[in-house]
């Protein structure tokens, strides 16, 4: 992503031992590009199984990143 200009390595004024990873402005842009796109699949979904379906759906997955992959992702810090 670095090297297709995307995002930049910026020192954390508040603690120098971290560095933040800032998008840069064709960062923004792709990421405008990638949400829009997600939320017109979303929407197909919508169309196809409907308001209530796609709660649920949101719920599951919702509980899938609680309960599966925070505690996966929090565990690799340790």
């Amino acid at each position: 992503m670095f090297d297709r200009g995307y995002l930049n390595q910026e020192k954390d004024p508040d603690d120098r031992r971290r560095v933040l990873l800032v998008l840069t402005p064709k960062g923004v842009e792709v990421e405008a590009i990638i949400a829009q796109s997600v939320r017109q699949r979303f929407n197909k979904w919508l169309d196809i199984f409907g308001i209530s379906e796609g709660k649920e759906f949101l719920k599951t997955l919702r509980r899938l990143d609680a309960l599966i992959v925070q505690p996966e992702l929090n565990s690799k810090k340790d």
